[in-house]
């Protein structure tokens, strides 16, 4: 059994896993085993896998159930392996690993015992240099971002600090999570999927950090881009109110409720003016029609909370950024 299971999610990228497959395989570390969700793939992905990387598990769905559901699958196979790992990693087929990646991140996990996943420094693909992330940062308000998006890496950037999250682009977890906080939701699709994942680690007061040690590099949205009918901004909104519904305490449902509703008031604003009305009416119909089920997993979230509200202040922001 390896210590590690490192999961990659693969929707047409057979372009992206040739640089990501052979990153992944030239590692330092050699403990790990690999298991790839396949989207329904038509680009050839699948035959490459069987053919070039045999010692590769390929999950083969039988339709594109989107990132979410991706990873679903992904954690769920994870969870019922009869031989668990110690150490989890998360990766999309458009990343490409530095040597070093996961032997620097898997041995702070192995070091620190207190924390539960970690944020590697991931940048730019196309823009070498600036950062595409450094760990994941919510707000309130309902909204999430990628901690220097677009920022040139500086000193500022070489320094450990305590994160809300991770992109799921490149992320590690420690082994266990699945069983704990349960499987990643397949009602979200995409996106925001990784942010609801780790709001619930947090209720959990499950920790976890940016390490600069890791190093990565991400091409920002190649996938999304080739699914012309998605709506990104649409059914962001819809899953932020996903999150809120099922993720908030009631206490902050409350008092953050003026903060949520001016904020999604905006969004709505600024979409109409775009002209992206109708598209964010089916998100809030879509929203409604699966309220009921989102209030049932709120009540097994919430009933799983571990954490004081003031923990959750501590990694959740009030202010959103300029």
């Amino acid at each position: 059994m390896k210590e590690t299971t490192v999961i990659i999610l693969n929707y047409n990228g057979l372009k992206h896993l040739r640089d990501c497959l052979k990153s992944l395989f030239n590692q330092t570390y050699k403990d790990f085993q690999a298991i790839l969700v396949d989207n329904n793939s038509t680009d050839g992905s699948k035959e490459f896998i069987k053919k070039k990387y045999p010692q590769i598990h390929l999950i083969a769905n039988k339709k594109n159930y989107g990132a979410s559901g991706g990873w679903y699958i992904g954690s769920r196979y994870v969870r019922d392996l009869k031989n668990k790992p110690k150490f989890i990693v998360t990766l999309n087929n458009d990343v490409r690993l530095d040597q070093n990646f996961l032997e620097e991140g898997i041995n702070i996990l192995r070091r620190r015992k207190n924390l539960f996943f970690i944020a590697p420094k991931m940048y730019l693909y196309y823009s070498r240099g600036r950062i595409n992330s450094t760990g994941d940062i919510f707000y309130w308000h309902g909204t999430a971002g990628n901690i220097g998006y677009g920022e040139k890496d500086g000193p500022k950037f070489n320094k450990e600090k305590e994160v809300f999250g991770v992109c799921t682009a490149g992320a590690f977890l420690r082994g266990g999570v699945f069983e704990k906080v349960g499987l990643f939701d397949p009602d979200f699709f995409y996106p925001l999927d990784d942010v609801d994942y780790f709001f619930r680690m947090q209720l959990q007061g499950m920790r976890g950090v940016y390490s600069p040690k890791p190093i990565m590099w991400h091409k920002h949205g190649a996938t999304t881009k080739k699914m012309k009918e998605f709506n990104f901004s649409a059914y962001s909104h819809r899953n932020a109110l996903y999150i809120i519904i099922k993720c908030y305490p009631l206490k902050f449902l409350i008092i953050k409720s003026p903060k949520i509703f001016t904020h999604q008031l905006k969004i709505l604003l600024k979409a109409i003016k775009a002209g992206k009305f109708i598209d964010f009416t089916k998100a809030y119909i879509d929203f409604f029609i699966h309220l009921p089920k989102m209030l049932k997993k709120r009540a097994a979230i919430q009933k799983k909370r571990t954490v004081s509200d003031a923990h959750l202040n501590t990694v959740i922001s009030d202010k959103l950024p300029i």
